[in-house]
């Protein structure tokens, strides 16, 4: 695997993966923990968001450092955005890491390694509790131009 060190080239931007209620939406209890619900999608309203030690380019930073262009998709030439969602589990840990669109099983594996590695993050806070909740980001592999 080739390490590409080109920050221009690899972009990455945190998500909150949540639909925008409708007045058909009504609140329930999960786990002790309100949420809002239309019957096909729910979502949870929160205090604080789950975040990154140090922020959103402390999180570019540590993807950008730690992310290998495999040598597969280089030579190929093969660029596009892995869509890849987590859950922040209430002690800050990354689980359940999964790909929600893929480029290519080389690029989308090398997502996954590099989010595997990810330092524990702030989890959600609600009503003053830490709660696990799921983010989702796109991380984008880009080759230079010739």
């Amino acid at each position: 695997m080739k390490k590409v060190i080109i920050p221009c080239l690899i972009s990455v931007v945190g998500l909150l993966y949540a639909q925008t209620p409708t007045n058909k939406y009504h609140k329930i209890v999960i786990n002790g923990i309100e949420h809002e619900t239309n019957g096909i999608d729910t979502i949870c309203i929160v205090d604080t968001m789950p975040e990154f030690p140090g922020g959103k380019e402390k999180c570019f930073q540590f993807i950008s450092s730690h992310l290998r262009y495999p040598e597969s998709a280089w030579k190929d030439r093969v660029e596009g955005t892995v869509i890849i969602r987590f859950v922040v589990y209430k002690t800050g840990k990354i689980t359940n890491i999964t790909i929600v669109k893929g480029v290519r099983g080389d690029l989308d594996n090398e997502a996954i390694r590099v989010l595997s590695l990810m330092p524990k993050w702030k989890p959600a806070i609600k009503t003053g509790q830490p709660i696990s909740m799921k983010y989702t980001i796109p991380i984008k592999f880009g080759l230079p131009r010739e």
